[in-house]
């Protein structure tokens, strides 16, 4: 990813006329929304989601401003009540009206951890099964659902945002292990894609800590750089032929960590 360009531009065809779409979870916020400006910065139209309908009408508000020749989309839904109980017929209802979308891209960027980082036996049963299903159920009964659209629309993308801590992070179980899962779904739906001959690239982009986001407001710094910086480089991962690659936060607390046991 230092060295090469990204493959994004693959996935910006048209269908029948109908312009390319993308996806992107979560994009009310940090990271989500730069990955919605900076694709649509490249071509796309956008679909905005995120569970509060204001805050989503506001980016979508910004983003029409910043890129008068594409369109936008809101797509409102809590993740976690979709994901309670596999619960389809309420996601089924929520996705419908995408199937006559040239969906070419799909960012499962939605997630969240703990912030008060407190030891598995001490998080409330309701808290955990809420991580879980907003960093683990979502995004696959999400792209399940969607895979039979992309894979009409190929070829197509499907880029997972994973984090370092997956390597079992202390103080963040449900959401290590959730992110664990994640990146082993990447695995595992690329190898499907590829027995099966399908042209959908299957990406899980590991990320390290970011600012500009909802929580940390820290100014940037060459170990910790901003949601946009972030965005930019975990679309400038697509094409580098693996299922799981460290993103642009990753990569540098990863130097950070080099330079302290040097």
């Amino acid at each position: 990813m230092l060295f090469s360009r990204g493959k994004l531009d693959r996935y910006l065809h048209s269908q029948n006329g109908e312009p390319p779409w993308a996806l992107v979870t979560g994009a009310s916020d940090g990271i989500g929304r730069q990955f919605a400006d900076v694709l649509a910065s490249r071509g796309f139209n956008v679909i905005i989601h995120g569970r509060n309908a204001q805050k989503v009408q506001l980016v979508i508000d910004d983003l029409s401003r910043a890129h008068p020749n594409r369109a936008f989309r809101a797509l409102i839904a809590n993740a976690v009540h979709c994901s309670t109980g596999g619960h389809s017929p309420l996601l089924e209802a929520l996705l419908r009206p995408l199937d006559d979308l040239n969906l070419t891209v799909l960012v499962n960027n939605a997630g969240g951890a703990d912030p008060s980082l407190r030891p598995l036996q001490h998080i409330s049963s309701a808290e955990l099964a809420s991580n879980i299903l907003l960093n683990a159920t979502f995004p696959t009964l999400l792209t399940a659902r969607l895979l039979p659209l992309l894979m009409r629309h190929e070829p197509s993308l499907v880029l997972n945002v994973g984090s370092m801590s997956d390597a079992a992070l202390p103080l963040t179980a449900a959401y290590s292990a959730s992110k664990a899962y994640l990146a082993c779904l990447s695995a595992q739906l690329r190898r499907e894609m590829m027995l099966e001959g399908r042209d959908v690239e299957v990406l899980c982009v590991r990320l390290g800590t970011t600012t500009g986001t909802a929580l940390n407001k820290t100014p940037p710094s060459f170990f910790m750089p901003d949601a946009k910086t972030v965005a930019e480089a975990a679309l400038e991962s697509v094409g580098c032929g693996r299922a799981i690659e460290l993103g642009a936060g990753g990569m540098m607390a990863c130097s950070a960590l080099l330079a302290a046991i040097r």
